[in-house]
Protein backbone atom coordinates (compact mmCIF):
# COMPACT_ATOMS: atom_id res chain seq x y z
CA UNK A 1 0.00 0.00 0.00
CA UNK A 2 2.87 2.34 0.93
CA UNK A 3 4.14 1.86 -2.84
CA UNK A 4 1.76 2.36 -4.31
CA UNK A 5 0.62 6.07 -2.16
CA UNK A 6 4.71 6.82 -2.99
CA UNK A 7 3.57 6.30 -7.06
CA UNK A 8 0.78 8.20 -7.40
CA UNK A 9 2.27 10.96 -4.90
CA UNK A 10 4.25 13.37 -7.63
CA UNK A 11 7.67 14.63 -6.73
CA UNK A 12 8.38 17.93 -5.55
CA UNK A 13 10.48 18.15 -8.61
CA UNK A 14 7.39 17.41 -10.72
CA UNK A 15 5.50 20.03 -8.76
CA UNK A 16 7.86 22.73 -9.09
CA UNK A 17 7.67 22.85 -12.64
CA UNK A 18 5.25 24.56 -14.53
CA UNK A 19 3.30 23.26 -17.33
CA UNK A 20 5.04 23.15 -20.62
CA UNK A 21 2.63 25.04 -22.79
CA UNK A 22 2.42 27.74 -20.35
CA UNK A 23 5.88 28.50 -19.98
CA UNK A 24 5.67 27.95 -24.02
CA UNK A 25 2.96 30.47 -24.06
CA UNK A 26 5.06 33.08 -21.69
CA UNK A 27 8.12 32.63 -24.40
CA UNK A 28 6.71 33.09 -27.69
CA UNK A 29 4.40 35.89 -26.14
CA UNK A 30 7.97 37.50 -24.90
CA UNK A 31 9.36 36.78 -28.15
CA UNK A 32 6.13 38.82 -29.69
CA UNK A 33 6.84 41.51 -26.83
CA UNK A 34 11.02 41.48 -27.89
CA UNK A 35 9.82 41.78 -31.73
CA UNK A 36 7.05 44.79 -30.99
CA UNK A 37 9.63 47.33 -28.85
CA UNK A 38 12.25 46.41 -31.06
CA UNK A 39 10.75 47.31 -34.71
CA UNK A 40 8.61 50.25 -32.15
CA UNK A 41 12.11 52.20 -31.09
CA UNK A 42 13.47 51.81 -34.96
CA UNK A 43 10.48 53.37 -36.42
CA UNK A 44 10.33 55.70 -33.61
CA UNK A 45 14.30 57.02 -33.37
CA UNK A 46 14.21 57.02 -37.18
CA UNK A 47 10.61 59.05 -37.80
CA UNK A 48 11.09 61.40 -34.84
CA UNK A 49 14.94 61.35 -34.53
CA UNK A 50 17.09 60.95 -37.32
CA UNK A 51 16.76 58.36 -40.06
CA UNK A 52 20.34 57.08 -40.93
CA UNK A 53 22.19 53.48 -39.85
CA UNK A 54 24.03 55.12 -37.29
CA UNK A 55 21.36 55.82 -35.21
CA UNK A 56 19.62 52.26 -35.83
CA UNK A 57 23.08 50.86 -35.14
CA UNK A 58 24.13 52.68 -32.11
CA UNK A 59 19.80 51.86 -30.63
CA UNK A 60 20.59 48.36 -31.52
CA UNK A 61 24.26 48.09 -29.72
CA UNK A 62 22.45 49.60 -26.75
CA UNK A 63 19.35 46.87 -26.70
CA UNK A 64 22.28 44.40 -26.50
CA UNK A 65 24.38 46.00 -24.29
CA UNK A 66 21.30 46.01 -21.91
CA UNK A 67 20.59 42.34 -22.67
CA UNK A 68 24.24 41.68 -21.78
CA UNK A 69 23.45 43.71 -17.90
CA UNK A 70 20.19 41.62 -17.64
CA UNK A 71 22.26 38.39 -18.19
CA UNK A 72 24.73 39.26 -15.70
CA UNK A 73 22.15 40.21 -13.15
CA UNK A 74 21.25 36.89 -12.89
CA UNK A 75 18.03 35.31 -11.26
CA UNK A 76 16.13 37.42 -9.34
CA UNK A 77 12.54 36.97 -7.72
CA UNK A 78 11.07 40.29 -9.54
CA UNK A 79 10.17 39.60 -12.92
CA UNK A 80 6.89 41.88 -13.51
CA UNK A 81 9.31 44.49 -12.12
CA UNK A 82 11.77 43.15 -14.68
CA UNK A 83 8.30 43.97 -17.25
CA UNK A 84 7.24 47.30 -15.79
CA UNK A 85 10.67 48.86 -16.17
CA UNK A 86 10.75 47.61 -19.96
CA UNK A 87 7.41 49.40 -20.50
CA UNK A 88 8.99 52.40 -18.07
CA UNK A 89 11.76 52.50 -21.04
CA UNK A 90 9.51 52.49 -23.49
CA UNK A 91 7.40 54.88 -22.60
CA UNK A 92 10.36 57.15 -21.82
CA UNK A 93 11.50 56.80 -25.12
CA UNK A 94 7.95 58.32 -26.34
CA UNK A 95 7.43 61.00 -23.94
CA UNK A 96 11.29 62.56 -25.28
CA UNK A 97 10.47 61.82 -28.77
CA UNK A 98 7.74 64.23 -27.99
CA UNK A 99 9.64 66.89 -26.28
CA UNK A 100 11.58 67.84 -29.33
CA UNK A 101 11.81 65.78 -32.54
CA UNK A 102 15.35 65.34 -34.49
CA UNK A 103 17.24 66.78 -31.33
CA UNK A 104 20.06 64.68 -31.35
CA UNK A 105 21.09 65.85 -27.71
CA UNK A 106 18.24 63.62 -26.32
CA UNK A 107 19.74 60.32 -28.30
CA UNK A 108 21.80 59.49 -25.00
CA UNK A 109 18.90 59.39 -22.73
CA UNK A 110 16.73 57.29 -25.64
CA UNK A 111 19.87 55.00 -25.71
CA UNK A 112 19.52 54.39 -22.15
CA UNK A 113 16.21 53.92 -22.33
CA UNK A 114 16.45 51.08 -25.23
CA UNK A 115 19.21 49.48 -22.73
CA UNK A 116 16.80 49.08 -20.03
CA UNK A 117 14.38 47.28 -22.33
CA UNK A 118 17.01 45.10 -23.63
CA UNK A 119 17.99 44.49 -19.99
CA UNK A 120 14.73 42.69 -19.68
CA UNK A 121 15.13 40.75 -22.76
CA UNK A 122 18.74 39.42 -21.46
CA UNK A 123 17.30 38.50 -18.04
CA UNK A 124 14.25 36.77 -19.43
CA UNK A 125 16.84 34.33 -21.00
CA UNK A 126 18.72 33.97 -18.34
CA UNK A 127 15.41 32.67 -16.27
CA UNK A 128 13.87 31.01 -18.45
CA UNK A 129 17.08 28.92 -19.71
CA UNK A 130 15.99 26.78 -16.70
CA UNK A 131 12.54 25.48 -18.07
CA UNK A 132 14.06 23.97 -20.80
CA UNK A 133 16.39 21.09 -21.20
CA UNK A 134 17.82 21.81 -24.26
CA UNK A 135 18.45 25.90 -24.95
CA UNK A 136 17.19 25.27 -29.01
CA UNK A 137 13.52 25.02 -27.81
CA UNK A 138 13.52 28.30 -25.90
CA UNK A 139 15.56 29.82 -28.70
CA UNK A 140 12.90 28.33 -31.69
CA UNK A 141 9.93 29.51 -29.12
CA UNK A 142 11.19 32.92 -28.48
CA UNK A 143 12.51 33.67 -31.92
CA UNK A 144 8.88 32.51 -33.49
CA UNK A 145 7.39 35.24 -31.05
CA UNK A 146 9.96 37.53 -32.04
CA UNK A 147 9.91 37.48 -35.91
CA UNK A 148 6.10 37.62 -35.43
CA UNK A 149 6.12 40.55 -33.88
CA UNK A 150 8.24 42.49 -35.77
CA UNK A 151 5.68 41.13 -38.60
CA UNK A 152 2.95 42.49 -36.92
CA UNK A 153 3.93 46.19 -35.90
CA UNK A 154 4.42 47.83 -39.20
CA UNK A 155 0.90 46.68 -40.11
CA UNK A 156 -0.72 47.85 -36.79
CA UNK A 157 1.05 51.33 -37.09
CA UNK A 158 -0.62 51.41 -40.34
CA UNK A 159 -4.08 50.57 -38.88
CA UNK A 160 -3.68 52.23 -35.14
CA UNK A 161 -1.53 55.09 -36.14
CA UNK A 162 0.53 56.22 -33.62
CA UNK A 163 -1.54 55.07 -30.90
CA UNK A 164 -0.31 51.50 -31.30
CA UNK A 165 2.80 53.10 -29.70
CA UNK A 166 0.92 52.84 -26.74
CA UNK A 167 -1.94 50.36 -26.97
CA UNK A 168 0.96 47.99 -28.57
CA UNK A 169 3.19 47.50 -26.06
CA UNK A 170 0.69 47.84 -23.21
CA UNK A 171 -0.92 44.90 -24.54
CA UNK A 172 1.67 42.62 -25.15
CA UNK A 173 3.70 43.64 -22.20
CA UNK A 174 0.44 42.54 -19.88
CA UNK A 175 0.13 39.05 -21.77
CA UNK A 176 3.81 38.62 -20.82
CA UNK A 177 2.94 40.11 -17.44
CA UNK A 178 0.04 37.66 -16.48
CA UNK A 179 1.92 34.65 -17.99
CA UNK A 180 5.41 35.42 -16.49
CA UNK A 181 3.22 35.39 -12.67
CA UNK A 182 1.55 32.43 -13.75
CA UNK A 183 5.34 30.10 -14.66
CA UNK A 184 6.15 31.51 -11.53
CA UNK A 185 3.59 30.91 -9.21
CA UNK A 186 2.76 27.32 -10.36
CA UNK A 187 6.42 26.83 -9.30
CA UNK A 188 5.32 28.31 -5.81
CA UNK A 189 7.61 31.14 -6.20
CA UNK A 190 6.75 34.87 -6.65
CA UNK A 191 8.81 35.74 -9.73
Amino acid sequence: MASAERSEAPSSAAEARPPRSLVATNVVASGFYFGLLQWSVFLTLQTYVASTALVYLLASTAWLAGGALGLALGRSDREPLWILASLASWFAILGLTKIDSYDLRLLPMLLVATAGMGAYAGRFFRYRATSFERPKWLFFLENTGFVAGIAATVPALLWLGRSFFVAGPLATGLVVWVTALAVGRYAGKST
